[in-house]
């Protein structure tokens, strides 16, 4: 199943930007805010994250889960063009 929206509860979030189903790049700031749409249907394709200290990965259709990526704010994880959807994300504190 696709992921729509997600929230982030850590404290050292900075922001996320997201390449949304038929939307196109979003920025979002803000601990706790709803990252994605809710009610629209509309898929998650690819994502960056600024989290310094953590890490992420994601599982996207047809490929499954990716390696992990620092959230550095530049390093997108999904595709953009393709019509794939995220189905999960993990973020961890790098080791």
């Amino acid at each position: 199943l696709q992921v729509e929206a997600f929230r982030i509860y850590l404290s050292a979030f900075k922001s996320a930007k997201l390449h949304i189903q038929n939307i196109g790049w979003k920025t979002y700031t803000g601990v706790g805010s709803v990252l994605g749409t809710t009610g629209q249907k509309l898929r998650i394709e690819d994502i960056i994250l600024d989290i310094p200290g953590y890490e992420f990965r994601v599982h996207q259709q047809n490929t499954g889960w990716t390696s992990w990526t620092n959230c550095d704010g530049i390093s997108s994880l999904g595709s953009v063009g393709q019509s794939l959807q995220l189905e999960a994300i993990q973020i961890r504190k790098k080791k």
